[in-house]
């Protein structure tokens, strides 16, 4: 059988090289993708100023609770949207140039919840989406992304898995036809003006954990900056560190929701982060770590959690800020009360009305996704440690064929 998912495996991602050929790819050792036809730079391009690592001091802080929503950029802000997908990974950006970007979309059952949230916004088409890597929690509802919209380019690193869901993710990405490209540290995709959208990383490879294979994005408007990390941890910001790339971020989508080996004091330091993001559900890893929080809240970043205040929204003009979320209130190294509310994914045929609330749909519990095994009897929540094969069902489907709910995840009923 792994023989067989290694054949597979194999074929898609020749499929994948050929796409990357079709645009125009060069890809000698590096994996970086050379255009002539696109229009995104995919060169390797030179960082900012040092000037701008010191732009913090010069930035406005609005902090103000706000909660409506704009239905789609006014070509002068830029607006990123940190879509609540529980325990995983899922960021929206609204560009100042009128394009826009998608950074993950969360476990498979969130495909569905992102493909909504971003309909509900006005938008038929997604100009870049990327797989930060190939973990479940944030690559797993990108094929309903790409069934859903038009994709201008799909970037991903250049590191295959042999998971289920990153060969259909593969299949996904040839089914909508669009351009494809390893991500790499170095790689521009736009630069503007006043506004670039860059990676800076992965820096290396032959890393033994797929989350420091992270492709790790900063966007710069003016003075403004965020910088999105996936799961990279402290070997990959020790690496970003010494690069000598600009890191330096007044919004930091912090690593690996929150995770004790990401976050490091040193990485802090230089990132110099006002806003700190958490992407984080109801887990079993501890996520977020007590000590990590003590590190954000020791470099004086403001503290927002997608668990606690559901999806986040920060807007810039490129000088200011504003957050329609309340900052987390932190404890010094008290470790976060597990969240153990049933996440109820939206259906494809849901909508919903409240945009930044995800929370708010109604939904039967036949509905309810719940997971099971191939040669198993019991269905489960995502993330059980009975769970070996991961195959999405509904409960009543679950129910339906005869399996028993799992006494130790305590699925829904």
């Amino acid at each position: 059988m792994k023989q067989d998912k290694t054949r597979i495996l194999s074929a898609f991602l020749c499929c994948f090289i050929l796409l990357l050929s079709a645009c125009g790819t060069v890809n000698n050792s590096s994996g970086i993708e050379q255009s002539a036809n696109s229009t995104v730079a995919e060169q390797e391009v030179s960082f900012e100023s040092s000037s701008d690592s010191n732009k913090s001091d010069e930035v406005s802080e609005n902090s103000e609770d706000n909660s409506q929503v704009s239905s789609s950029s006014d070509n002068s802000s830029l607006k990123v949207h940190y879509i609540d997908v529980g325990q995983g990974d899922s960021s929206f950006v609204e560009l100042p140039n009128g394009e826009t970007i998608l950074i993950d979309a969360g476990i498979p059952s969130q495909g569905y919840v992102v493909t909504n949230y971003i309909k509900n916004l006005g938008y038929t088409d997604i100009d870049y989406v990327v797989a930060t890597h190939p973990h479940n929690d944030h690559i797993g509802g990108l094929p309903t992304v790409l069934e859903s919209f038009k994709v201008g380019k799909f970037y991903m690193p250049n590191k295959e898995h042999t998971s289920d869901i990153f060969m259909t993710m593969l299949t996904a990405v040839q089914s909508n036809g669009c351009k494809a490209a390893y991500a790499k540290s170095g790689l521009s995709v736009i630069d503007e003006g006043n506004l670039k959208v860059n990676f800076v990383a992965p820096v290396s490879s032959g890393y033994s954990d797929l989350n420091n294979y992270s492709a790790v994005l900063r966007i710069s408007y003016d003075k403004s900056s965020f910088l999105f990390t996936g799961d990279a941890e402290d070997i990959v910001e020790s690496e970003l560190i010494s690069s000598g790339q600009t890191i330096s971020a007044d919004v930091l989508k912090v690593g690996h929701h929150g995770s004790g080996y990401s976050s490091t004091a040193s990485f802090l330091k230089v990132v110099k982060p006002k806003y700190a993001i958490i992407s984080v559900g109801g887990n079993n890893y501890g996520h977020p770590a007590a000590d990590a929080l003590s590190r954000l809240n020791d470099i004086g970043a403001s503290i927002y959690r997608t668990d606690e205040v559901g999806t986040i929204i920060v807007t810039t003009d490129g000088a200011t800020y504003t957050v329609d979320k309340n900052a987390t209130i932190i404890k010094s190294n008290a470790p976060p009360e597990e969240d153990k509310t049933d996440y109820v994914p939206v259906a494809p045929s849901q909508e919903y009305e409240d945009t930044d609330e995800v929370d708010n749909v109604q939904s039967t519990p036949a509905d309810i996704v719940v997971y099971v095994t191939r040669t198993g009897s019991k269905y489960h929540r995502y993330g059980c440690s009975y769970l070996k094969s991961c195959i999405e069902t509904t409960l009543s489907s679950a129910k339906s064929s005869g399996y028993g709910a799992c006494s130790r995840c305590n699925p829904p009923r």
